[in-house]
């Protein structure tokens, strides 16, 4: 039997929407890496952080505005609030290969969300970009993860509107500090210049390759100039050595790395290839 929500004698929305509550995403066929930066303790030490998820359960061939969050809770949210989350979006438009950051996150403002299509079997790619902030989410104590979060809702104004949330409740992230601490909850900033074209997708392991989707990165970067306007509270080594450089990426790696980095992906939106270094 389905519960139905009521406010103020109306039908919630999402309570009848068919993709609520089924929608997930299939983490054997995404790539979604196991740290982020936390810039909770620090200010001014952002970094940006890219996935790569397939999020199934959806209705077919249907346009989607969707909005990516982070949580540290895996707890399904109570409505289709994108405020339900942490984290400044950074979405990526497949139809004008552009990269860009939201002003103000909304799924029903234009200039809040992007636009994704799904296929005949309700299954679609999305692009994840987050900003991690200052926001207590981020934290690196207690044990603290983060999980990849995306609030959907269809796009045609003239079909049945249908919500949906997805969470990566099986792949836990870990927030990282910037610092020279030999800790589990420290990291390090990584730069170096790629053999691909700029807005590609870079992918680090610890473990020699190739890797298959699924199996999860490091960390995840874009090659720049990727075309993003990055705030003034970005790591300034990022805005000085990365951004504004020609091939640059950047990234965090854990100061915890026995082997160090063995490999490194290059996927360029399109299909993966990679780049493989046997003894880090």
């Amino acid at each position: 039997m389905r519960t139905v929500a009521i406010f103020a004698g109306v039908a919630l929305l999402w309570a009848q929407s068919p993709s609520w509550g089924r929608a997930q995403i299939d983490s054997a066929s995404s790539i979604i890496p196991r740290y982020i930066v936390s810039p909770v303790a620090q200010s001014n030490t952002r970094l940006p952080y890219f996935a790569v998820l397939q999020i199934t359960g959806l209705e077919p061939n249907r346009w989607y505005r969707y909005v990516p969050r982070m949580d540290n809770s895996t707890a399904p949210p109570p409505t289709n609030n994108v405020n339900l989350g942490a984290g400044n979006p950074i979405f990526y438009n497949a139809q004008t290969n552009t990269f860009w950051r939201p002003t103000t996150p909304s799924l029903t403002t234009t200039g809040g969300y992007d636009t994704i299509q799904t296929d005949a079997n309700g299954v679609a790619t999305v692009i994840f970009g987050i900003e991690p902030t200052g926001n207590a989410r981020f934290r690196t104590d207690g044990g603290n993860q983060v999980y990849v979060k995306v609030f959907l809702r269809s796009h045609d104004p003239s079909a049945p509107v249908d919500s949906a949330y997805v969470i990566g409740d099986k792949t836990p992230i870990q927030p990282l500090a910037l610092r020279t601490t030999a800790r589990d909850t420290c990291g390090s900033f990584l730069y170096d210049s790629a053999l691909v074209s700029p807005k590609t997708l870079v992918f680090l392991y610890d473990v020699y390759g190739p890797h298959e989707v699924g199996e999860r990165p490091l960390s995840g970067a874009v090659v720049e100039p990727a075309g993003i306007s990055w705030p003034g509270s970005m790591l300034a080594a990022y805005t000085n050595e990365v951004s504004t450089k020609q091939n640059r990426y950047g990234t965090l790696i854990p100061n915890l790395l026995p082997h160090g980095v063995r490999a490194i992906h290059y996927y360029p939106l399109g299909c993966q290839t990679g780049i493989f270094d046997q003894d880090g």
